[in-house]
């Protein structure tokens, strides 16, 4: 393991990413982004879980502690997911909580804050085409909508454009087909419990202020046993990953989520280096349609536009070709750069050596290939229905004159169509599997540190699971009640095993930088450790694994494992009142 020293002559920049936790999908494909772009800049990342700042919710202000160790001894500038951690203070309120913060670079996250760099997303364009969608498209009437926090800026931005569709297409507005929720997944199947059972309402369409309350309505429909789409329609907002596995695939509003990570660190960096500080960046959001709206089940009443007849569709497509490889870009909205350059051009020509009859089967090999390439890089292969439709509307128009071609044509693109439908449930079947692996190494890991009798044996424990879990390290450091900044560092784990425990036992204020430096990791998650009445320490781990529920239950377990330890010793810890 490469080591570094804090004497080097240009030691990294850190930077400081403070969110509230990251079991969400949202948080960690914006951190995803971020320890990417970090370490491709040669910078070191600390990510601060700290909770939701004023919320009593999930340990409350014994979670916020985790922030009590971003400042200069540690970071040269911080990222603040704002979206997430003001939801109870509001914009105002969030200010005048980083005005601790005011002697660092500071970007504030999807929330514009005075005096800070910003990095949003313009989210009006994305839920109007949405909601005009669903009136336009498919005939929706009854349109129910799942507000976010009433303290969150962009959520009440997207509940405004909500209620002026309405008014623009005529529809009533109706005060009970609102319901609010927290972003929250468990509140947007509330939501439709609420709405079905306790007012009495059956909406044609629920639209939901973000995914993973779009992800609860879908639990709740179910409960109902309310079919998706067939009686209920529903979106969301956000793209996460999980959009793509559920059943039906979720309609929504994409937002480069991952880019924001990017951009935040872009922008910090460039501050900490001395540019210009305050810079606003916005970025764009896109409707994405999928099945749980109703798109593709009438894929076969696509128009296919009027086109000469000619009697070769050869002529014809040469005639078009250029407009149909710029058609087949824009409906792949830049999602097949893994594909490679000339991936539309590779397309056409597959399909056409199946209807010149040189080939049977070019078109299936090439799609199975460019799927497996798709997902292979976990991107969005629901892009496919949007490509197929795209040439198939050209491709038909192209055969007018040639009944034989177009029938072997439509047989093409359903031979498509169900190589995506397979794609779709083997990706499904993946994600199924992976995440019980996971279940099942974090089960076996809380019941070895719940069992342990002393901090020797948390130590033992950690250092046994922690590879099974795909992380490189874990600290735990312990503190006095009340004094945050009397840290001991009690257990260190690494892999190669660290060697400067004796080092790292001797630093205070500024250990989680001194970690860094020292070559324990390039990107450490830190979070506090509390019982239900005082914190006990702070956790560092490893940023290395993809799945954010491994930090937020082995905090958890460690957390139970140290009071546990305490009460079995029958005293608590040296330090303690």
């Amino acid at each position: 393991m490469h080591r570094a020293s804090r004497g080097f002559s240009s030691p990294a920049k850190t930077i400081g990413f403070l969110v509230d936790w990251l079991d969400g999908a949202y948080q960690s494909q914006i951190l995803e982004g971020a320890r990417d772009a970090a370490r491709q800049r040669g910078a070191h990342l600390l990510c601060f879980a700290g909770g939701v700042l004023g919320s009593e919710w999930r340990g409350g202000a014994r979670r916020n502690a985790s922030f009590d160790w971003v400042r200069p001894e540690n970071v040269d500038g911080i990222i603040l997911l704002s979206g997430t951690i003001g939801n109870e203070l509001g914009p105002e309120g969030l200010l005048e909580y980083c005005d601790r913060f005011r002697a660092l670079p500071r970007v504030s996250v999807a929330v514009q804050l005075p005096g800070m760099a910003s990095v949003v997303v313009d989210n009006r364009p994305g839920i109007e085409s949405a909601i005009v969608h669903l009136i336009r498209s498919h005939d929706c009437r009854q349109i129910a909508f799942v507000r976010g926090p009433d303290a969150n800026p962009e959520a009440e931005l997207r509940y405004a454009v909500y209620r002026s569709v309405l008014e623009a297409h005529g529809l009533a507005f109706d005060e009970a087909l609102v319901v609010s929720g927290d972003f929250l997944t468990p509140s947007g199947k509330a939501a439709v419990l609420e709405l079905c059972r306790s007012r009495g309402k059956r909406p044609d369409a629920i639209v939901a202020a973000n995914d993973q309350m779009a992800l609860g309505v879908l639990d709740g429909l179910a409960e109902l046993q309310l079919k998706v789409p067939e009686q209920v329609a529903v979106v969301g907002f956000d793209d996460i990953e999980e959009a793509r596995f559920t059943s039906p695939p979720l309609t929504t509003v994409r937002q480069p989520l991952y880019e924001q990570g990017r951009e935040a660190v872009r922008l910090v960096l460039a501050e900490i280096y001395g540019g210009t500080p305050g810079e606003q960046v916005t970025l764009h959001t896109e409707f994405v349609a999928r099945r749980s709206c109703r798109c593709f089940a009438d894929e076969s009443r696509l128009a296919v536009g009027s086109f000469p007849k000619r009697s070769s569709f050869e002529a014809a497509l040469i005639e078009r070709r250029q407009i149909v490889l710029a058609d087949l870009a824009r409906a792949a909205r830049g999602g097949f750069s893994v594909l490679g350059s000339s991936w539309e051009a590779k397309l056409i020509s597959a399909l056409s050596r199946d209807l010149r009859g040189e080939t049977r089967d070019s078109f299936a090999h090439s799609i199975e290939e460019s799927l497996h390439k798709v997902l292979e890089q976990r991107g969005d292969f629901s892009l496919f229905h949007d490509v197929l439709s795209t040439l198939r509307r050209h491709l038909l128009g192209c055969l007018e004159a040639d009944a034989e071609r177009r029938a072997l044509a439509e047989d093409l693109f359903q031979n498509a169509r169900t190589l995506i439908g397979q794609a779709s449930e083997r990706a499904q079947a993946q994600q199924r599997l992976l995440m019980a692996r996971w279940s099942g190494a974090l089960a076996h890991t809380g019941a070895a540190l719940l069992s342990c009798l002393d901090l020797a044996q948390i130590e033992q424990a950690v250092s046994e699971h922690l590879p099974e879990l795909g992380l490189g390290c874990c600290f735990l450091v312990l503190t006095e009640p009340g004094n945050a900044e009397s840290g001991t560092l009690a257990v260190a784990v690494a892999a190669p095993p660290f060697q400067d425990f004796d080092a790292a036992r001797d630093r205070r204020l500024d250990l989680p930088r001194w970690l860094l430096d020292a070559g324990a990791s390039s990107a450490l998650y830190v979070s506090t450790v509390f019982s239900d009445d005082r914190v006990l320490g702070y956790v560092l781990l490893d940023l290395g694994a993809r799945n954010g529920v491994v930090y937020e239950a082995l905090r958890a377990f460690l957390s139970a494992a140290l009071g546990a330890a305490e009460l079995r010793a029958g005293q608590p810890r040296p330090g303690a009142s």
